[in-house]
């Protein structure tokens, strides 16, 4: 069992990654014909250096959010309704129960998802403004 859960995780990572570096590679290739067909004056108000990194970090942020997040995603919900099912086959009064506490359990989740996310950004910011100062 637990070598098939090993070779069905390694199918997915792999084909998520092949998926993710094909859709990259064709945001890439059009966002460089894009840039192609700008007019002379747009590379006056933008340098190389910027399209490069842009291409680059732009591109790969797209990559990230597409190659394991999604499979993660998408086994994350087969695991919730998976578990479900099997709640109330084996033992429907418990399964009830949880299922009741689930809108509870969804609004801690969002609530500190979005203080820790708030906490990040302010982190952030005065760790970038204290890097500007010692400049």
């Amino acid at each position: 069992m637990g070598l098939g859960t090993w070779a069905c995780g390694w199918l997915q990572a792999t084909a998520l990654m092949i998926t993710s570096n094909r859709i990259t590679n064709r945001i890439r290739i059009e966002f460089f014909k894009s840039i192609l067909r700008q007019d002379v004056g747009y590379f006056d108000t933008h340098s190389a250096a910027e399209l490069n990194t842009r291409l680059f970090d732009d591109v790969k942020k797209i990559s990230n959010g597409i190659g394991d997040k999604v499979g993660v995603a998408v086994q994350a919900m087969i695991q919730f309704i998976g578990g479900i099912i099997i709640g109330f086959i084996y033992g429907w009064k418990m399964a009830l129960v949880i299922l009741a506490t689930t809108p509870v359990l969804a609004l801690t989740g969002y609530l500190f998802f979005a203080v820790t996310t708030k906490a990040w950004f302010l982190i952030k910011t005065i760790i970038l403004a204290l890097a500007a100062s010692h400049l």
